[in-house]
Parts: structure tokens; C-alpha cells; sequence
């Protein structure tokens, strides 16, 4: 009896390990499918690829390689090792566009930031209703010594490595730093809970802190099926559900943004000097004698306003416009707006500083809308060689039906009977925009910008599509260099414009349309570029999604290759500043008050030029 039981025993046993060793072969080849579909849409539509094997070496074929046999070597694979994975295998393509988003609702967060230089950090920002003041010793401005009872520096360093790209090392370091104390499993994070300790050193008094703080835990709703069940074909509860859309005049949706940057900038919008808020970090750069927050009204502007702007007395007497540009997402009434306030700044200042500090990008149409703004003269704009599928191809020939049908149209009536009469035709390129969808408005409301999309912009993005068509037909899967919708000059706004010299603030945690606004000011020699490197993001991004079993909620690369007046390339290099600034310690400490100290040294430069 006993030997039957040993025996039974034993097989339960075998049968048991030979069951769990397939569900994880059934595991890790679900996996590695989920990588190869990643991969298919690389080597179909990220326009970088040539450039990274010239630049860093990169191979999609090797990197895949790596990123597999990670996956096999694991004994007992989850669903967040695949994720780390996952991360790993885009962060290789040092590409700060390209990056994937999970299905997850579990984050967590701290109620400060840091920022950091020279290998020490110190509090930038607290939530004053979190960690109140009354209770807590914390400010802005102190050093941040100690995280979880570790030297916050040996906490920094697997940080930089996991969130960084390995291209431009102060992005890496702004990211990893902005990643300290907020967690996210949408980014694949382990995502701590309960409590933890920090030590601080007051910049005030040099006294040294300990405080005991708790995270802000939400758990996670989305669990990961195939970690407790062996067959699941779909997700398909994770995506939204695909609706017809109502009939609409499209045309391409030019978008220069990571999604993950976005999605960051629109959770922490509120605080002030995160990613793409409306207020800068900087204080302001001297006394304030106008400002948009208490004098500009204007019935007709956008009431939800993104524009942080006053006009300060310089130390040596000149009148200075200060003006923020936070991302490049405006609405068509907030690009109004913000050419009413340059018109305001034109009047009088003497010169204009623009804070595009920490700017994560946005769209192509709302950039050169705002450009157009800064300027009397055309500008000329960089060119792309942009990545083709036949989805792209098709895209543009229906378009190219459309505009060809609607010229004919034109063609018959008479003078100021159409939308492009000359009542309109003055318009230039700052006047058009798109909503969201990149889509021309046509309704009621939207007439008045529906008439200012005007005939000669019509004519460029024929040209523009041709251009695809025809290289796509000699063979090109990835184009000529050629400017996006056919704009190769950004032209003059002829209502608002902005013709006395320009300073530009910039910083390594300007992303995309964030590197593509002061390549264009500094190509043209309309602005003088004050800070630190750019990012170096340098496309416009596409994203995809697909079912699948592990939470993979989209995925975005970059479908364009940018190159500027001079032949070289956004991606990677960024833009360098005309006058560099580095921050030191002391700007943390002390506000910024030598980093404003410097610009206004540098609005005296430019004044004097």
C-alpha cells in the first residue's frame, strides 16, 4: 500500500513539473510572438534605423536576439519581467519617441521632486497639501541626502539606467529624477508601497532631517492572465472598441510628442515646472510691470488659457517680454491668443524672452503657427525623408483625389465666391489649424477657420503628396528630404508678429516639436538659444496597438528623420544653445537665481547685437 502511494505520489509529481514546465514554454512563446510583431512593425516603419547603425551601431535583427534569449533564460518567467524586457529591448534604439505604454491602473508617488547636477540632489517642488509645511521640515531648495535609508546617489544610478536612453546624459538624468518619486505600472515600473525614509539638509540652516513619508498607492485592477491562467487568445477588453467615424476631411496628423510624455504632462499639468505645465520652474526674471494673469482679458480668447506671459524691467532699465511655451498642443483659440500677446510684447518690450523649458512637443500645425508669429520674413523649415507603407502611400493618394476634385471645384467659380477668395488669400500658415484628430473644422462654429485655410497652403500639400507617390512608385520605402505638408517656409502671420530680438530658453528636457521650434529660430537667426542641449527627438512619431496577452497597451517609434538647413540630423545630436548655461547646486538652492542672473546677462548681449 504504501509503495502504490509512493508511486502515485511520484507521478503527481511528474506530471505536475512536465505541466508547469509547458505553461511556461506556452508562456514565453506567447512572449516571444508579442516581440516579433513589436519587431515587424520596426523594420516596417521606423525611419531612423540607417542612422542608428551609423550613429550608435544599432541592429533591430541583434537587439531582437538579445531581447529572446532573455526571455527563454528566465526559469519562471511574469508578465512584468516580459515588461522589463520589453523596455530594455527599445531602450537600445536610444530614441526618445520610441517607448511602450502598459494597460495598468497601478502607480504610486511622493509629494515632492528633485532635480539634480554634479551628483547631488536637492527638492525643486512640494505639494503644500500633502507634505504641509506646518508638519513637515521639507522646502525647496534642500538636499536630498538619503532615499530609503540608501545614499540617494547609489538610488540614482539603476534609475538613470533603467529610464534612460543612452543619448543625450542629461535627459537621462531629468527622467530618472522625475521618476524618483512617481512610480507607474503603465511604464512597466515596480511600484513601491507603504512607508519609506528620506534625510534632507535644509538649505537654510544646514540642519540635517530625517522624515518617515508613505507612498500614495493605487493597486493595480488589470491583472496579468497569463501569470494564473494557461489560455487566453485576447485582450480585447483592454483596447476600445473600433466606431465608424463620421465622414471628415482629413489631412495627415503630423504629431511630434512621445504618447508617454503626454500622458505624464496631462497628470502632473497642475504642478508648476513639471513636464508641459503652464508655469516654468524659473522665478520671474525681474519686477513685473504687466502680466497676462492679471491684465490680459480678452472676451474672445480661449478662457482656458496656456499661456504664461509679463513684460519685466530689465537691471539695466530696458522693458523685457517674458512669454512660456509649455508644449505644442494649443487650440486654435489659444494660438490666437498668444499672437494677441505678442502684439501687446511688440508694443511695449524691447525684447522677448520665451521659456520653452521642459517642453515635451505636440503638433507640427500648431508649431509653425506659432512661429509664424515670431517673425516678419518667411523661415525656413527642416526637411523629413519619412518612412512609407502602403498605409501612408494610400493615405496620401485619397488625399490627393480629394485636392485634385476640389481644385477642379475652384476652378469654375468666380472671384471671392469660394473659401480661397482674396478676401482670405493674404492668409498665411499660422492661420490654419486642425483639431485633434487633424481634421479641418467645417461646422457652424468652425467657419471662420475653415476660410482661412488658404489656397496657397492647399497647393504645398498637393506638392507634398505627390512627392510621396512618386518615391514610393521609384521604389523608396523611405523618402527624399522633404518638408512636411509641403511647407518648406514658414510665412509671416500677417496680423500678429513679433520683429524685436528674441531670447530662447531651452533645456535637455525639450522633446521633439521641443527640439524642432528653436532648430527653426536658430536655422533662420530669428532667436539666440540660452541653456542646455536638447533632447534630440528628432521626428514626428506614429503608434500601434495589437491584441495581445500581456498588457501591451501601445507602442511608439519615430517615422521621420529630420535633417535641418545645414544637412544634420535633430535625432540624437539635439539642438546646442548659441550661450550654454550648465545648472550648478547653488540654482537649486537658491532658486535660480544665478540662472536668472544669466539670462538677463544674455537678454544684454542680445540687445547690444
Amino acid at each position: 500500500m504504501k509503495k502504490r502511494f509512493f508511486a502515485l505520489f511520484c507521478l503527481n509529481i511528474m506530471f505536475s513539473f512536465l505541466h508547469a514546465s509547458s505553461f511556461e514554454d506556452h508562456k514565453k512563446a506567447h512572449m516571444i510572438q508579442d516581440l516579433e510583431v513589436i519587431k515587424h512593425h520596426f523594420e516596417a516603419g521606423y525611419a531612423p534605423a540607417e542612422w542608428k547603425k551609423e550613429y550608435a551601431g544599432w541592429d533591430l535583427n541583434q537587439a531582437f536576439e538579445e531581447s529572446k534569449n532573455e526571455i527563454l533564460s528566465h526559469p519562471s518567467i511574469t508578465t512584468k519581467e516580459f515588461q522589463k524586457i520589453l523596455r530594455g529591448f527599445v531602450r537600445t534604439m536610444k530614441d526618445y519617441h520610441v517607448d511602450i505604454v502598459f494597460s495598468s491602473t497601478e502607480a504610486s508617488s511622493l509629494p515632492f521632486s528633485i532635480k539634480g547636477r554634479e551628483g547631488r540632489y536637492f527638492i525643486d517642488w512640494v505639494d503644500p497639501i500633502r507634505l504641509p509645511p506646518s508638519h513637515y521640515g521639507i522646502r525647496a531648495g534642500d538636499e536630498l541626502l538619503e532615499f530609503d535609508e540608501s545614499p540617494i546617489a547609489e538610488v540614482m544610478t539603476p534609475l538613470i539606467h533603467a529610464y534612460g536612453k543612452s543619448s543625450n546624459p542629461l535627459t537621462d538624468l531629468g527622467y530618472a529624477t522625475m521618476k524618483l518619486t512617481m512610480r507607474s505600472g503603465m511604464e512597466g515600473d515596480d511600484v513601491p508601497k507603504g512607508p519609506i525614509m528620506v534625510m534632507t539638509r535644509s538649505a537654510k540652516s544646514g540642519k540635517i532631517a530625517i522624515h518617515q513619508l508613505r507612498w500614495a498607492y493605487t493597486p493595480e485592477q488589470i491583472k496579468s492572465p497569463l501569470d494564473f491562467m494557461e489560455v487566453l487568445n485576447n485582450l480585447s477588453f483592454l483596447f476600445p472598441k473600433t466606431t465608424k467615424e463620421k465622414p471628415s476631411i482629413k489631412v495627415p496628423k503630423i504629431m511630434m510628442a512621445n504618447p508617454l510624455h503626454r500622458a505624464f504632462a496631462q497628470k502632473y499639468a497642475a504642478r508648476d515646472g513639471a513636464l508641459g505645465s503652464r508655469k516654468s520652474f524659473i522665478p520671474p526674471l525681474g519686477k513685473v510691470i504687466w502680466s497676462v494673469d492679471n491684465d490680459f482679458s480678452d472676451d474672445s480668447s480661449d478662457p482656458s488659457s496656456c499661456w504664461h506671459g509679463y513684460i519685466y524691467r530689465h537691471p539695466q532699465g530696458q522693458k523685457i517680454g517674458y512669454i512660456r511655451i509649455p508644449h505644442y498642443l494649443a487650440s486654435y483659440a489659444q494660438v490666437q491668443e498668444f499672437g494677441k500677446i505678442l502684439n501687446i510684447m511688440e508694443e511695449k518690450s524691447d525684447a522677448l524672452v520665451i521659456d520653452q523649458l521642459h517642453n515635451f512637443g505636440g503638433f507640427v500645425n500648431c508649431q509653425y503657427a506659432l512661429a509664424a508669429m515670431l517673425t516678419d520674413r518667411p523661415m525656413k523649415a527642416p526637411y523629413h525623408r519619412i518612412k512609407m507603407t502602403q498605409k501612408e502611400v494610400l493615405e496620401a493618394y485619397e488625399l490627393l483625389q480629394f485636392l485634385n476634385v476640389f481644385d477642379f471645384l475652384l476652378g469654375g467659380e468666380e472671384e471671392g465666391s469660394h473659401p480661397f477668395s482674396s478676401s482670405n488669400s493674404s492668409s498665411s500658415s499660422s492661420d490654419s489649424y486642425y483639431d485633434d484628430e487633424g481634421s479641418l473644422q467645417s461646422d457652424e462654429d468652425d467657419d471662420e477657420r475653415w476660410m482661412q485655410w488658404n489656397y496657397q497652403e492647399f497647393l504645398f500639400l498637393k506638392d507634398y503628396c505627390e512627392i510621396l507617390l512618386e518615391d514610393w512608385n521609384q521604389g523608396l520605402t523611405l523618402t527624399r528630404p522633404t518638408p512636411i505638408l509641403g511647407i518648406d517656409r514658414i510665412n509671416p502671420n500677417p496680423k500678429y508678429q513679433y520683429t524685436k530680438p528674441i531670447l530662447m530658453l531651452i533645456d535637455e528636457m525639450d522633446f521633439s516639436g521641443g527640439d524642432f521650434m528653436p532648430a527653426v529660430l536658430q536655422d533662420n537667426r530669428r532667436a539666440l538659444l540660452f541653456g542646455a542641449r536638447t533632447a534630440g527627438a528628432g521626428g514626428y512619431v506614429f503608434s500601434f496597438q495589437f491584441p495581445n496577452s500581456h498588457g501591451i497597451a501601445q507602442c511608439s517609434y519615430t517615422a521621420s528623420i529630420a535633417e535641418r538647413s545645414n544637412a544634420q540630423k535633430i535625432e540624437n545630436l539635439g539642438i546646442t544653445p548659441d550661450i550654454e548655461y550648465e545648472m550648478k547646486s547653488e540654482d537649486f538652492q537658491a532658486r535660480y537665481q544665478g540662472y536668472v542672473k544669466a539670462v538677463n546677462e544674455a537678454v544684454e548681449t542680445l540687445l547690444e547685437k
